[in-house]
């Protein structure tokens, strides 16, 4: 957001092009906070919490094989740890489609897995 008393439109940008570039998409930051934070890539129509989802492994972890056994046991995976562990290397990789959007979501906010664990509706 630039600076000034009027300014209400802001973007986003990498850390790297700050001073460089200007932000592809504006939006109005007094909207943006009220629709609950959503990004204009993000889908801005009603979510259906009850859903069944994909959840997905995004990126590999650092600490692989400790992260990989935490989002086993939070997701409760039948999925063995080794074929967990391989899957990790090419992600993204779908961990499962059996849980509802919220049952998906507060598993990943209680055992703070948002920088490798994500869902797709």
């Amino acid at each position: 957001m630039k600076s000034g008393s009027k300014t209400t439109r802001f973007g986003f940008l990498e850390q790297g092009s700050i001073g460089t570039a200007e932000p592809q998409h504006l939006q109005n930051f007094i909207k943006w906070y009220e629709s609950g934070h959503l990004f204009s890539q993000e889908k801005k129509e009603k979510i259906d919490w009850s859903a069944k989802v994909k959840v997905v492994l995004k990126k590999c972890p650092e600490d692989k094989v400790r992260t990989i056994m935490k989002i086993r046991k939070a997701f409760r995976l039948e999925t063995p740890a080794a074929q967990l562990l391989s899957a990790a290397e090419n992600t993204p990789f779908v961990l499962t489609e059996k849980l509802t959007a919220i049952v998906a979501k507060k598993i990943i906010e209680q055992e703070q897995l948002q920088s490798w664990v994500e869902i797709r509706f």
